[in-house]
């Protein structure tokens, strides 16, 4: 496939891979075959065997990365702690995860408060009321449909680390 869409004289491509083990693949190609990229799909950037795998890949092809905002100072402690139990540094997996365990902790909590910890609705309106939840991935909010709201943080990798762009 990456063959035709250089055939069509276009080398910029935005892409999105869901699987660090595709990824790595794609990327080598993509740089074989002097292609350039300006997006991958999912913070796939925060997986260190990406980094590590192909770091002068994620360069050369100009790889733009969505990240959780691993950039604030409330992340370290957790992954300083992370890695210290783990031995290797959290994605966004872990991150997500651990925020989402933590304001469900709240809402039960909330529920238990009101002799109400069976009840879903209860549940769900502890949920829903969640406006900005200061997580280890950023700040968190729901909106009227329980859509998680985020902020999206761009990075690319730089000699050898990822810097910020916005």
């Amino acid at each position: 496939i990456l063959n035709r869409v250089k055939e069509t004289g276009n080398k910029n491509l935005v892409i999105g891979s869901g699987f660090v083990q595709h990824t790595i693949p794609l990327l080598s190609q993509i740089k074989e075959l002097g292609m350039v990229t300006y997006r991958l799909g999912i913070p796939l950037c925060a997986f260190d065997e990406l980094k590590n795998a192909v770091p002068d890949v994620l360069e050369s092809t100009n790889a733009v990365c969505t990240w959780f905002s691993f950039f604030h100072d409330s992340n370290q402690n957790f992954s300083n702690r992370f890695y210290n139990d783990y031995g290797k540094n959290p994605d966004f997996n872990q991150a997500y995860t651990y925020d989402q365990t933590m304001m469900l902790k709240s809402a039960l909590e909330e529920c238990d408060k009101l002799g109400k910890i069976d009840d879903t609705d209860c549940i769900s309106e502890q949920l829903l009321s969640i406006k900005n939840y200061a997580g280890v991935a950023g700040n968190v909010s729901f909106d009227n449909e329980g859509v998680s709201v985020r902020p999206t943080v761009l990075v690319k990798f730089i000699d050898g680390k990822f810097e910020r762009l916005n």
